[in-house]
């Protein structure tokens, strides 16, 4: 995981998905959903943020890691706060 944040409650698994190319976006959520599924059992409330400057992303790619985690654009900086503050 990119980040382990303890919140008041609970711990936030967070990996971050950015990329320069729509290619390369769909490479690293590849990447990220494998590593979704490798911790699926460690207990952690999960948390994608992805870099959406650019609007490169798949929504398909999307819609397959919100199966294992809150996919949350980085500009929504309160629901980012919120997910990893619980």
């Amino acid at each position: 995981m990119d980040y382990l944040v303890h919140g008041a409650r609970a711990k936030s698994a967070v990996l971050t998905w950015s990329s320069g190319s729509p290619g390369g976006a769909h490479t690293r959520a590849n990447e990220v959903l494998a590593r979704w599924v490798d911790l699926r059992e460690s207990g952690e409330n999960r948390v994608t943020v992805y870099d959406d400057e650019r609007d490169i992303f798949r929504n398909e790619d999307i819609t397959r890691l919100e199966e294992f985690s809150d996919v949350i654009p980085a500009s929504d900086r309160d629901r980012v706060r919120d997910a990893v503050a619980a």
